[in-house]
């Protein structure tokens, strides 16, 4: 009877452990999640209404949230937008979600629209895009994203991206 209880007793001291483990990672995943990526951008590298400076990206549990700078006042109609695909590549071949100065989030996988981000504008440089991280349900633990300046005339369909490159994204952990 002793050897049966101590199984017992083993049994759920593991199963404690295990919900121990599983709450820290819990708590590490949260607090890397929490995390934000800055990228730069080099001034006078772009052409039309607005060069890219500087933009952040951090997720909370239910917010993906970017905050995007340019060396000079833009509108928000023509606001430099959130290029996003759910997922690990730095190259993908198309975006997923896109996102402009209006909030209104584009759904290129499925057209039409996958609903509208917060936006907010702290300054005349300055723009802030609050998404919902249910977007990337089926991504498990990356993004990719990238900010494009589009639609200038002289400059169509790319103004400025940052990173730089035509397609380059920055792949961020969740």
């Amino acid at each position: 009877m002793a050897d049966r209880r101590s199984v017992e007793v083993n049994r759920w001291g593991g199963f404690a452990l295990a919900g121990l483990l599983g709450a820290g990672m819990l708590l590490v995943s949260v607090a890397m999640a929490a995390t934000p990526l800055t990228i730069k951008d080099k001034k006078g590298d772009g052409k039309g209404h607005a060069d890219i400076r500087a933009a952040t990206a951090r997720a909370t549990t239910t917010t993906l949230i970017w905050t995007i700078t340019t060396y000079g006042a833009f509108k928000t109609t023509g606001a430099p937008c959130v290029n996003l695909y759910p997922g690990a590549l730095s190259h993908p071949t198309y975006d997923y979600y896109v996102v402009c100065g209006t909030g209104g989030i584009d759904d290129y996988q499925h057209g039409g629209s996958a609903g509208q981000a917060k936006v907010s504008r702290p300054d005349a440089k300055t723009i802030v895009y609050k998404l919902p991280r249910s977007l990337l349900l089926h991504a498990k633990d990356r993004m990719a994203w990238a900010i494009q300046v589009r639609d200038s005339p002289g400059c169509n369909p790319i103004c400025d991206q940052a990173p730089a490159g035509a397609v380059n994204h920055v792949v961020q952990h969740l």
